[in-house]
């Protein structure tokens, strides 16, 4: 059969698996289906020549009479020009890629602050905004020696400020300055406040107005001693504040801090083999896009993932790369007896409840209960405690 204009409107080369050739090509005849380089492979095999217009007329033959049917190669102007236009659209997106790096590498997206110790980085980031300087900010918009200038009359705890550009991040460098020690001003209005809960069980109060008793119950944040000095009218009995001062005392209390764990009877412990793989992938848009994969055949397995900045000619980028570490775990059931729960459970609450205590503090008492239930056992701990609970709240 004649070829035609095959190579301009493109040809697919096609394998044709059937045991009813005869009827398969006198339905390509009928439908006016042009075939040629008809080559029988085995008994049941046969390649051939069609014009790519037609590939699916022969789908629809093929459905009929069962065969099937796969395409072996294709050729012609028209897939030339459709592999053409494909490598166009993906070196278009290949430039438009780099262009957005380019862009976004010329962007501020991370600020690192060191060397504050007692000034906020709040503070410090608030600064910076005032002065033009934030997460999305264009690196060639900011002269950063005007922007050190002005923070450093802003804040006037600093004696140092360096801004540094690396990549996308901006580095912030500052040395605190060592200010005077505070001047006690005695008429400065100060009251004494409670820190914790608790029962005052000793009151010194040097200056200022007690405002509770030894054997009060007081919650945090509670003036304990307040500076105003109050002037009591006897025939009135009203009250007056005379005098605000600084006041001056101290006040110590019942503390006490309770802790609850539990364990349980019967629990699955998991145990690393040493076996391992490690995946790493970027995501870009929302996609993941995998530059290293292993299948993973562990049953039982935990996953550790770590996440860092794509890094190109020592620019950050804003785009992820994740590490991906799969342990295998060996999964056994373990039984405790009550005892050995008990115990595990009391090294717990025992381990929290240290963590909660203020060292040098007085241990006045403490309680120790425990519930066996069906599958597990509760241990509380209660330790009471003697310790100064006041500090100076300005007003």
């Amino acid at each position: 059969m004649g070829r035609g204009n095959s190579f301009i409107e493109g040809l697919i080369k096609v394998e044709i698996k059937t045991f009813n050739l005869e009827k398969f090509l006198n339905l390509t005849y009928k439908n006016g289906i042009k075939i040629w380089d008809i080559k029988k492979s085995d008994f049941i095999t046969t390649e051939f020549n069609i014009l790519a217009r037609d590939y699916r007329k022969i789908k629809k033959i093929a459905k009929i009479t069962n065969s099937k049917i796969k395409i072996k190669q294709k050729r012609g102007l028209a897939f030339q020009i459709y592999k053409l236009n494909n490598r166009k659209i993906f070196i278009f997106g290949i430039i438009l890629f780099i262009i957005t790096l380019y862009y976004l590498s010329n962007i501020i997206w991370q600020i690192d602050i060191k060397g504050n110790k007692t000034i906020s980085r709040e503070r410090i980031l608030n600064s910076l905004y005032k002065n033009g300087i934030k997460i999305g900010t264009k690196k060639n918009k900011t002269n950063l020696r005007e922007v050190e200038n002005n923070i450093l009359k802003e804040i006037k705890e600093l004696s140092l400020i360096n801004l540094s550009i690396d990549g996308i991040k901006l580095n912030v460098d500052v040395v605190e300055r060592t200010m005077p020690p505070s001047i006690f001003n005695s008429d400065e209005p100060v009251d004494i406040v409670a820190k914790k809960d608790g029962i005052i069980t000793k009151l010194y109060c040097y200056k200022g107005t007690p405002l509770v008793k030894v054997g009060d119950y007081v919650q945090k944040g509670q003036v304990l001693i307040s500076g105003d000095i109050i002037y009591t009218n006897k025939e009135t009995n009203k009250q007056e504040v005379i005098k605000t001062v600084h006041s001056l005392g101290k006040v110590y209390a019942k503390v006490w801090y309770e802790v609850f764990q539990e364990q349980e009877l019967k629990l699955q412990k998991r145990t690393r083999t040493g076996k391992f793989i490690k995946n790493e992938y970027i995501i870009l848009n929302g996609n993941k896009i995998y530059i290293k994969k292993f299948e993973n055949n562990f049953l039982n397995y935990d996953k550790i993932e770590n996440k860092t900045k794509v890094s190109i000619l020592g620019y950050n980028i804003p785009v992820d790369k994740i590490e991906e570490t799969i342990y295998e775990v060996d999964v056994e059931n373990v039984d405790y007896t009550i005892d050995q729960a008990i115990k595990i459970a009391t090294q717990k609450a025992q381990e929290e409840i240290n963590k909660q205590i203020p060292k040098n503090v007085n241990l006045i008492d403490k309680k120790y209960d425990k519930i066996i239930e069906k599958n597990k056992v509760k241990v509380r701990l209660l330790y009471i405690t003697e310790e100064e609970i006041s500090y100076d709240q300005h007003r």
